[in-house]
């Protein structure tokens, strides 16, 4: 199947570092998406190709490699992605679709959750990465997640509990604007 290269590191950016929960230590691929998650963030894209194959966990650093080529896109196999022979992480990937909302929720009033601004970051790049050239993405609060989605690429971000280096007391209480 071939993959752009492009949708990769979209969602590589959101793909585990050496977590303790080392299946989300890569890039997961079944017939419809492709999918990384470390457990605070998630970005889910829609790949359109034809995966026969029962899904695979391709580690990171295997991801990391690949994408470095100079191509737009790059062909996986259940052996390699591109050039690179791969063995797939063992273990079950977590059902990630339980938090990809099935229908547009609108919000009002007030929410508020702790976020890593760093995630942020992430997503508006792999928004950018996989061509949105539209307005600003509007994002969806759903659960206890902010959510948003274009119908080819999902991007979730999860609460995190921050401690506010002023208080030491958890979370943030924003501060007007002087």
């Amino acid at each position: 199947m071939q993959i752009k290269t492009a949708d990769l590191k979209a969602v590589l950016l959101a793909a585990g570092k050496k977590g303790i929960r080392y299946y989300l230590n890569g890039v997961h691929v079944n017939s419809r998406h492709i999918v990384a998650t470390d457990g605070h963030r998630m970005h889910v894209i829609a790949h359109g190709g034809d995966w026969p194959h029962d899904p695979v966990t391709i580690p990171r650093e295997v991801v990391e490699l690949a994408v470095k080529a100079k191509t737009l896109e790059l062909t996986l196999t259940t052996e390699a992605l591109g050039a690179i022979s791969y063995k797939p992480i063992d273990g079950i990937y977590p059902d990630y679709m339980r938090v990809i909302p099935t229908q547009t929720e609108v919000v009002t009033g007030e929410r508020h959750i702790d976020v890593n601004p760093e995630y942020w970051r992430d997503a508006e790049k792999a928004i950018k990465l996989t061509g949105w050239r539209g307005e600003f993405p509007a994002l969806s609060h759903v659960g206890n997640c902010w959510y948003w989605c274009n119908g080819r690429l999902a991007v979730v971000v999860m609460p995190q509990r921050m401690i506010n280096p002023k208080t030491g007391q958890k979370g943030y209480q924003l501060e007007r604007l002087q």
